[in-house]
């Protein structure tokens, strides 16, 4: 008799597929996918998430025993398939990770593991959620540094001047380039822009890319 047993869990940008189908229930394999769209370094507690034409690894972590001991991935068949199309190129003895570019939202990857008899020891699939692209605006505090609170469409400062910095998140990660629109002044590759008091400026940030489009975020400044 065959059971299946199938437990899925996602967490911040990593999620874990483990399925048991074999007879022998020891017999599975774990799937984990890691985007690589930037988070900038002092975000640390954000994770990276797909979004459209970036690069995705999906790592297949089997627990495939034999004899007493755990089975090497060196003697495993890895055979993905990508969105029901087979990846020769990418399967093979050992071949535990696959890295390829998110086309579609929710893009589908199988993995078929055997062992050197040909025999089907593990299989499962994951289903890639596809997330999109954020521009952010914060505050920038002269001696605290950068707040983390994300701006709204209106500010107001008690100050003088006030210093805005725009972060996008989930771009490709040489994909950094921001356009500021302060009134008729336009600033380019510059992610941080500071204002002085002119009672109100409507103030813009974006950015343009040929695959993932226009991103643009505007808030309203004002100065008491």
């Amino acid at each position: 008799m065959i059971i299946v047993v199938i437990l899925f869990t996602s967490v911040m940008g990593i999620c874990t597929s483990v399925a048991q189908a074999q007879s022998n229930l020891s017999d599975n394999v774990d799937l984990i996918w890691e985007a690589d769209t930037y988070v900038p370094t002092n975000f640390q507690e954000v994770k990276p998430l797909i979004t459209a034409s970036s690069r995705v690894r999906v790592v297949a972590i089997p627990n495939v025993f034999g004899q007493g001991s755990k089975v090497s991935s060196n003697n495993l068949l890895f055979e993905w398939t990508y969105n029901g199309r087979r990846l020769p190129d990418h399967s093979g003895y050992g071949q535990d990770v696959l890295s390829i570019p998110s086309a579609n939202n929710r893009d589908r990857i199988n993995i078929t593991i055997k062992n050197r008899s040909g025999e089907v020891v593990a299989s499962d699939y994951i289903v890639l959620p596809q997330s999109s692209v954020k521009l952010n605006i914060y505050g920038v505090n002269p001696l605290l540094g950068l707040h983390k609170r994300v701006l709204g469409d209106r500010v107001t400062s008690d100050n003088t001047s006030i210093e805005l910095i725009a972060i996008p998140f989930y771009v490709p990660k040489d994909l950094h380039n921001i356009t500021w629109r302060v009134g008729e002044y336009v600033a380019h590759g510059e992610n941080v822009v500071i204002l002085d008091d002119q009672k109100e400026l409507q103030v813009v940030a974006m950015f343009n890319d040929l695959i993932l489009g226009d991103y643009s975020n505007k808030i309203l400044v004002q100065f008491k």
